[in-house]
């Protein structure tokens, strides 16, 4: 027997005993009379092993002819000594059986509570859905990365079916009659999006448009609205321009060396350069400094990928209070505070010296100072071809002057660089790609980029690219084959 074995410790009790008991009568049994004899007193040679010592003792102490009750010394080893046949030991077969069949009916009844009954929502209410009776739902082919959202909704193939999203029953509707109606029609019923991050979970992000609900996101809304029409979209385009030059003329300068270009690295870096300009009122040259703080700490942010974010997210939409109590939030604090500082500091320079700037920090600046009035009257002909009717909200006319902080500011602003930093990338990636196999596509919109240049003596201006019919048909038709965002998620809520 090796000396490594002298380490075990036996665990003792009537469990084991009771099992010892057969195992020692069968190994009994095995031996010939006389190779296993009986010890009335425990040997305690500090020479032989304990392992050793079992072999020769073990059986008569497991059927309670003999007890361990003193010091062991092995190989240099102690080893305290208990009673392996001691009756009154609380851990027994029946206890622990007892508490198993406990736990078992326990995960049954959870089972039953929280997958089985809440499958049923959409069967009793007459819609067709997929039984799938586990805890992430119709969710568990994605999780997998078996199927994407778009695929699992051309499964379904019904104008609207039942989902569940782990343990949340929802409508997934396809026809787009219903989704004009709940969209436009019916909005004030649909006002709320279903947010994982809460505000007091963490601001930067619950804080934001997309994220806040009732009144809070009335308000936000109402105030916000004015700040994306068209004639301040036309007030933030001579921004748009200068960053799109930047990037004509670094390829202008690196023509010669360039042979092949990574469109979605390049696409990535203008998009950020435009929002960076645009919300934040900073200038980037990200193809120029690969590294800048900005895009990295943009990447980071929007980065919704590996083992630690996913785990993050599971968390957010399982167990949210947990989330609260162990202060998780959606954004790493590195990434928090460089937003926080940047828009802060942004802010303090512009009132210490007066400067006004055409971005979206100015807007929010000004709708904090005297609030935002929307238009009662918009031109027509700036409204770009697929452009969505405004809804009632956005559309009142009086003054919304709301309580931002830079808090709030921060998390407007921010939201705007998330929700177009990949998919304004991804979208002219695609358009890209498109074009170059339709080049006779590409050669018409080429015609029509040209005459329009022409048109306006070689410099851009909002309305000549608002009337860029050709160009606005192949966005659209790259959105429709392409779509960034293939749901919306929304709560049906009556507003007073």
């Amino acid at each position: 027997m090796k000396e490594d074995s002298e380490d075990c410790i036996l665990l003792g009790g009537n469990f084991i005993g009771r099992i010892g008991q057969r195992v020692a009568r069968n190994w009994k049994e095995d031996r010939e009379n006389g190779k296993r004899k009986s010890k009335d007193k425990v040997e305690s040679a500090e020479g032989k092993g304990l392992m050793e010592w079992i072999e020769e003792n073990g059986w008569e102490v497991l059927n309670g002819n003999k007890q361990w009750d003193e010091e062991r010394v092995a190989g240099g080893k102690q080893y305290t000594a208990f009673n392996l046949a001691n009756s009154d030991d609380p851990v027994s077969v029946i206890a622990i059986m007892w508490w198993l069949v406990v736990a078992v009916a326990l995960v049954v009844l959870g089972y039953y509570w929280l997958v089985v009954l809440p499958n049923k929502y959409w069967l009793e209410k007459g819609v067709n859905q997929e039984r799938n009776l586990t805890i992430f739902g119709n969710s568990w082919k994605m999780i997998a990365r078996k199927q994407c959202f778009a695929e699992m909704v051309q499964e379904a193939y019904n104008k609207y079916s039942g989902f569940y999203q782990f343990f949340t029953a929802t409508l997934v509707i396809r026809d787009p009659d219903l989704i004009k109606q709940i969209a436009v029609k019916d909005f004030d019923h649909f006002v709320d999006h279903r947010s994982f991050v809460t505000e007091d979970m963490d601001p930067l992000w619950g804080k934001n448009l997309f994220s806040l609900t009732g009144q809070r996101w009335r308000e936000m809304r109402a105030t916000l609205s004015p700040a994306f029409t068209s004639s301040k979209m036309k007030y933030m385009f001579s921004l748009i321009s200068q960053s799109g030059e930047q990037f004509v003329n670094h390829f202008l300068k690196k023509n010669e060396d360039l042979i092949t270009v990574e469109m979605k690295d390049t696409l990535t870096r203008f998009t950020n350069d435009v929002i960076a300009n645009t919300a934040f009122g900073i200038e980037c040259d990200s193809l120029g400094e690969r590294k800048n703080e900005f895009y990295m700490m943009g990447k980071e942010a929007t980065n919704l990928t590996g083992t630690w974010m996913t785990i993050k997210l599971f968390a957010f939409i399982l167990i949210p209070k947990v989330c609260k109590i162990l202060n998780l939030s959606l954004f790493s604090q590195k990434v928090g505070q460089f937003f926080s500082k940047l828009v802060k500091s942004n802010i303090e320079s512009r009132e210490k010296h007066r400067i006004v700037r055409p971005d979206m920090i100015n807007l929010l600046m000004e709708a904090r100072k005297n609030g935002l009035k929307h238009e009662e009257s918009e031109p027509q002909q700036d409204a770009g071809f697929a452009t969505v009717q405004e809804s009632e909200i956005g559309k009142a006319t009086k003054t919304h002057k709301l309580e931002l902080t830079d808090q709030d500011i921060t998390s407007q602003a921010l939201i705007f660089f998330f929700a177009g930093f990949e998919t304004v990338s991804s979208l002219m990636c695609f358009m890209a790609y498109e074009l170059g196999v339709n080049p006779d596509i590409q050669q018409r919109l080429i015609q029509e980029v040209d005459d329009t240049l022409e048109a306006c003596n070689g410099k851009l201006t909002y309305e000549a690219v608002s009337g860029m019919k050709y160009m606005d048909m192949v966005v659209s038709e790259a959105l429709r084959k392409w779509p960034n965002a293939t749901r919306n998620l929304f709560i049906w809520k009556k507003m007073q």
